[in-house]
């Protein structure tokens, strides 16, 4: 489909296709919308700028995930994409609702993992959007469990509101400021999924343990506002005939600039409100430096894994962080005290749970493990390609086979439940195919 960006049409342009790719190309659990700004002519005359989007609808599910037979959608708790979703969601919304739930009722029927990515998402943002609308989740007809998809994310990013708790936001702000109550009342199902989830220990600890994977990682302030530069900088050629197709009167760089400036201190300002909301302990910084290139396999912190070969974060006194690598991977975990001293806590490990102490620093060191040709010669898994076709033969049933560009971006993966499987890539060039705990493949998709 087409979009003009919404209400950030004569702004930045990008609040929606920005906040959707940052998190939709970097965690997992979440759908999203992808983008690309195009010129648009309708007969022959120029019509300027439009993103060209994913549709929110069925048309998504069927393109992304073709071998679903049948499946539910529903938009903002009542408009069924599909026959039965309505019904549907609404046993899940009494379940919910209901006192007598706890957790793991609630987390049998929805992906919490993805409604974290969903929650963590529109508080970085500030979506003032949520709860009222724009909400879509989706699921398998056959094994219920909903499952999120990120919209229209466009009423973000407003710099009096960086410092705002999102939390405090959803339990009582919209529901007591008399300005928002009519807002609140129409949706009020959104907000009150949220606050009763976030009032569960486990999920308000899923939040704060992906949010310090996140915020050492693709959140950082210097990679967000790359993102943000990059995403101007598409578009600033063509933006003097936009703004002259459409009689434009305001400036495209301060409202950018006023995204940069939230963002940049947006992390900041939500590890403050994690250790505020669940009375978490005092910072400590926490580094990870994997000394290899993905083709050596994965590094996860909390479940996420790395998109960077260097986090640089914050944890908290107390609270558990969880190091793991695949593939054979290695790592030292190394504290070092106000003093300067410095003390190994493991050597050689593959998992560790790092319970930090106040007063400390923290340091990952990742060591090449498993490498490509011991990976290769090790298993009787073939990897090669014919043409564009990407080729991968005798994976372990079940296993996730996941395909990356050398610099670390995911951009294909399947599960392992035929023999042969077969990736068709849209262009040339190296590829990293990664089966973990297998090894990792390097291999060249040709013309």
């Amino acid at each position: 489909m087409i979009r003009n960006a919404g209400n950030n049409f004569n702004g930045s342009h990008i609040k929606d296709s920005f906040l959707q790719t940052l998190f939709g190309e970097n965690a997992e659990n979440i759908d999203y919308q992808a983008y690309q700004p195009v010129i648009a002519y309708i007969n022959g005359e120029y019509y300027g700028l439009i993103d060209l989007r994913e549709r929110s609808n069925e048309d998504f599910l069927e393109s992304n995930y073709p071998a679903l037979d049948s499946y539910y959608m529903v938009e903002d708790w009542w408009e069924g994409k599909t026959p039965g979703s309505t019904t549907e969601f609404f046993k899940f919304e009494r379940l919910f609702r209901n006192p007598e739930s706890d957790y793991d009722d609630i987390a049998a029927y929805m992906d919490m993992r993805s409604l974290a990515v969903q929650y963590l998402a529109d508080s970085f943002g500030f979506n003032v959007d949520t709860p009222r609308v724009n909400k879509i989740v989706w699921s398998p007809a056959g094994d219920v469990k909903w499952r999120w998809l990120l919209k229209d994310m466009d009423n973000t990013a407003f710099g009096s509101l960086v410092t705002k708790n999102y939390a405090s936001y959803l339990r009582l702000e919209m529901k007591e400021d008399e300005a928002w109550q009519d807002w609140y009342s129409v949706n009020e199902k959104s907000a009150e999924l949220f606050v009763r989830c976030l009032s569960f220990p486990k999920f308000h600890n899923m939040c704060a343990d992906l949010f310090i994977a996140f915020n050492g990682d693709f959140l950082r302030p210097d990679r967000v506002v790359d993102k943000i530069d990059a995403m101007a900088a598409e578009i600033a050629p063509e933006w003097p005939y936009f703004v002259e197709k459409y009689n434009i009167t305001t400036d495209r760089d301060v409202y950018t600039q006023d995204m940069r400036d939230f963002y940049s201190r947006r992390g900041e300002w939500m590890l403050k409100h994690f250790r505020d909301e669940l009375k978490l302990g005092e910072p400590v910084n926490l580094t990870v430096d994997i000394n290899h290139t993905i083709d050596s396999g994965d590094v996860r912190i909390n479940g996420h894994r790395l998109r960077f070969n260097d986090f640089s974060g914050t944890a908290f006194a107390d609270h558990a962080v969880e190091i793991s690598c695949e593939t054979g991977r290695k790592f030292d975990v190394i504290a070092k005290d106000a003093d300067g001293s410095e003390a190994t806590l493991c050597s050689d490990m593959s998992f560790y749970s790092l319970l930090p102490e106040e007063g400390k620093e923290y340091s990952v060191k990742v060591m090449k493990g498993l490498g490509v040709e011991s990976a290769i010669s090790s298993s009787e898994i073939r990897v090669y390609n014919y043409g564009r076709t990407l080729i991968v033969e005798n994976a372990p049933l079940n296993s996730d086979v996941r395909i990356f560009t050398p610099d670390g971006k995911k951009v294909a993966s399947m599960k392992a439940d035929s023999e042969r499987l077969e990736f068709d890539m849209n262009a040339p060039g190296i590829y990293i195919v990664s089966i973990p705990l297998h090894g990792a493949y390097k291999v060249v998709a040709g013309n």
